[in-house]
């Protein structure tokens, strides 16, 4: 009795040596399994990491790029504000400014009367005595002006 009781303490020992040694294995299998997928999860990770870094920077860019263009279409819609304004009030006083520039151009229109009259007259008077001077160079061309005022004197 005593010896089937020792072979059935050894065939329990090797039973359960053999099941500790196929949980052990499969327990190196599950850490290998395990560690594989941790391993797997940090290059997905990086990844990702990469491509987050990547669009932030894009996005980034994207960003600044667009404020500039608002910025400079902000401007330009300022300036179209401004010379609209501009418009409109010319558009509103046009009457009035039309009125100025017709006084304004009846004032030089009446300058020009008033000067165009002694003009003639001071242009008429120089050809006259132009032709003058031209008729008495021709009559007395001769006579020598240096000699004549040093006689004179």
């Amino acid at each position: 009795m005593k010896r089937i009781f020792d072979d059935q303490l050894i065939a329990a020992n090797r039973t359960f040596e053999r099941k500790f040694a196929d949980m052990a294995e499969s327990f190196s299998e599950e850490v290998e399994r395990y560690n594989q997928m941790f391993a797997d999860s940090q290059k997905d990770l990086l990844y990702w990491k990469d491509m987050f870094v990547d669009l932030d920077t894009k996005f980034k860019e994207y960003v600044t790029k667009s404020e500039r263009y608002i910025k400079e279409k902000d401007g330009q819609l300022l300036e179209l504000r401004e010379e609209a304004q501009e418009m409109a009030y010319k558009y509103e006083n046009h009457g009035k400014i039309f009125k100025e520039e017709k006084d304004r151009a009846d004032q030089y229109e009446k300058l020009y009367t008033e000067l165009k009259t002694p003009y003639d007259d001071l242009k008429k008077e120089a050809h006259r005595l132009k032709l003058n001077l031209v008729k008495y160079e021709q009559k007395y061309g001769f006579i020598d002006i240096g000699k004549l005022h040093e006689q004179v004197a």
